[in-house]
């Protein structure tokens, strides 16, 4: 399939909406578990946990696309632009690895520099 059928297609599954083309959009700002032992056993992976920090059916089907639109073996999707700066950093930088980052970055990432990094 190319890529321009393949933007319009990925990321749908009308069989696990009730038949809508496009996935709902779904928020998860609480997230209820029948009881405190499936909370605390609750771990990140497939399906929405702790209040949708790792995801949600919409952010998954963007990761879905993205991933296979780019050839790679999965894709990660971040609430803010200071999220995805983090996870790049940390994903790349080691212990003792020096980076430079300009004086006039967004105040975040120099944040981060200063008292994460």
């Amino acid at each position: 399939m190319r890529d321009a059928t393949l933007v319009t297609t990925l990321g749908r599954d009308p069989e696990q909406n009730d038949g809508i083309v496009n996935p709902p959009i779904q928020r998860a700002s609480t997230i209820l578990f029948p009881t405190m032992d499936a909370l605390l056993s609750a771990r990140p992976g497939p399906g929405v946990v702790n209040y949708g920090r790792y995801g949600t059916p919409t952010t998954f089907a963007l990761e879905e696309a993205v991933a296979t639109l780019e050839g790679a073996g999965g894709a990660v999707t971040v609430g803010s632009g200071k999220g995805a700066i983090v996870a790049t950093l940390l994903a790349l930088l080691q212990a003792g690895d020096h980076v430079l980052i300009a004086d006039n970055v967004y105040q975040p990432t120099r944040h981060t520099a200063d008292h994460l990094l």
